[in-house]
């Protein structure tokens, strides 16, 4: 594991990734306030779409790297 000023340093200076290449951070900001868009725009609308039975839908999230 890195310290955060390695790990900035890194990626700063593009510092190729090895199985090492990770660190441990931390913040106090809830999920709706890093993701408020979402919360306040695609949840309601999914709860208004899935007509009080929100077993029926599904979300999938891909990330490629």
């Amino acid at each position: 594991m890195l310290s955060n000023a390695e790990m900035q340093y890194r990626v700063k200076n593009n510092v190729p990734a090895d199985e090492n290449c990770y660190t441990k951070i931390e913040w106090s900001r809830t999920y709706r306030e890093c993701a408020k868009e979402f919360y306040d725009t695609v949840i309601p609308w999914l709860q208004n779409y899935a007509n009080g039975d929100p077993s029926g839908i599904r979300l999938v999230f891909w990330f490629d790297s």
